[in-house]
């Protein structure tokens, strides 16, 4: 069962731990940063009745476009997070079917399919027992051409 083995794996619970960790941090921060808008859009709506109407659009300019920096960067950071997680996924599965590999050829096995309840893929097999050439050269010597016939007027009129 490849997922189990990917959930249970000790490489995974580190791995999902750190990325817990940061996860928590960027919403965090995330938090902290709208708590930081929040209060500044109130300061905002305060001095829009001291402010000229040209000042304020210019106060509420550098605002949306503060607030518009941080949500950009925020996605970024997102993003390598998503990065990260696919990046350390992908190494874990190499190292697995590198063992999965590696045990095949010790014990001797030809096939190795995913116990999954929900994904019984073929998940290893030995080049050897895989037939398209073996199909291929019979195929050929048994049916080496084909002749194509032409439609009847009133097969094409059907079509």
């Amino acid at each position: 069962d490849y997922g189990r083995v990917e959930r249970e794996s000790l490489v995974w619970k580190s791995f999902s731990e750190q990325l817990s960790e940061l996860n928590t941090n960027l919403q965090k921060e995330a938090k902290e940063q709208q708590e930081k808008f929040a209060k500044k859009q109130d300061e905002l709506r305060q001095k829009q009745t001291i402010l000229s109407p040209e000042s304020f659009a210019v106060e509420e300019k550098k605002f949306r476009d503060e607030v518009q920096e941080i949500q950009n960067q925020m996605n970024v950071k997102k993003r390598q997070l998503d990065q990260l997680y696919t990046k350390a996924r992908q190494q874990i599965r190499l190292a697995i079917g590198g063992i999965v590999a590696e045990l095949s050829e010790k014990n001797d096995f030809n096939i190795v399919l995913n116990a999954s309840q929900n994904d019984s893929t073929l998940f290893f097999w030995r080049k050897n027992i895989v037939i398209s050439d073996a199909v291929l050269e019979i195929l050929n010597q048994r049916l080496k051409s084909m002749e194509i016939t032409k439609l009847d007027e009133k097969d094409n009129a059907a079509n």
